[in-house]
C-alpha cells in the first residue's frame, strides 16, 4: 500500500510541474522491479551480497563511513533469525538506536529487542545488504542543478521514500525476516 502511495504521489506531482528531466529520473526509479534488485543484490551462488558485514558489539564501532547514508540492514542471530530495517542515517539508526535501544527502559518492548536483551548482541551480526542514493542530491548532481523547487524537493523525496521501501521489502521478501 505504501509503495502505491508513494507511486501516485510521484506521478501526481511529475504531472503538476512539467519537467522532462525529472520525469525521466523519476521513472527511472519506478522501473525498478524486483528482477532488477535480484541481478543487483544476489551473488551466482545465491547468496546476497553485502556492503558491509561484522559480528557485533564490535561492528557497532565500525559504522563511521555510514554517517547519513540510506540504506536497508539486518541482523542476524546466530540461530538464523534475523530482522530488517532501513534508514535514511544508517550510522544514526543503527550506531545510536538499535546498539542501545534493547536496554533502555523507555524503549517499547519488540520481540527482536526482547530476543537481543535475552541473547545479548555478542549472539549477533551486522550487515548493510544496500546503500541507496538520495535522490535529491543524486538528481541535483546529474543535471547540474543548484536550486529546486519546492514540488520537485517533494518528488525526489518521494522517489527516496519509494526506493528504500521498495528495496527494504524485496529483502523482507527474500529473506523472510523471523
Amino acid at each position: 500500500y505504501r509503495l502505491d502511495e508513494l507511486r501516485d504521489n510521484i506521478k501526481i506531482g511529475i504531472i503538476h510541474i512539467a519537467n522532462p528531466d525529472l520525469e525521466n529520473y523519476a521513472n527511472k526509479v519506478l522501473g525498478i522491479t524486483y528482477e532488477i534488485l535480484y541481478k543487483e543484490s544476489v551473488d551466482l551462488k545465491g547468496k546476497f551480497k553485502t556492503v558491509f558485514q561484522k559480528d557485533l558489539p564490535l561492528g557497532f564501532n565500525l559504522l563511521d563511513k555510514y554517517k547519513g547514508k540510506i540504506g536497508i540492514y539486518g541482523f542476524r542471530h546466530t540461530s538464523g533469525a534475523s530482522y530488517i530495517g532501513s534508514s535514511k542515517n544508517l550510522w544514526y539508526r543503527l550506531f545510536v538506536s538499535h546498539k542501545s535501544a534493547p536496554f533502555q527502559p523507555s524503549t517499547k518492548p519488540s520481540d527482536f529487542y526482547t530476543h537481543v536483551v535475552e541473547n545479548t548482541w555478542d549472539t549477533y551480526s551486522l550487515h548493510i545488504l544496500k546503500v541507496l542514493p538520495n535522490h535529491m542530491v543524486r538528481y541535483m548532481k546529474l543535471h547540474s542543478v543548484r536550486e529546486l523547487s519546492i514540488e520537485e524537493k517533494q518528488i525526489l523525496d518521494y522517489l527516496t521514500d519509494y526506493h528504500i521501501t521498495l528495496v527494504e521489502q524485496f529483502y523482507m521478501d527474500y529473506i523472510l525476516p523471523s
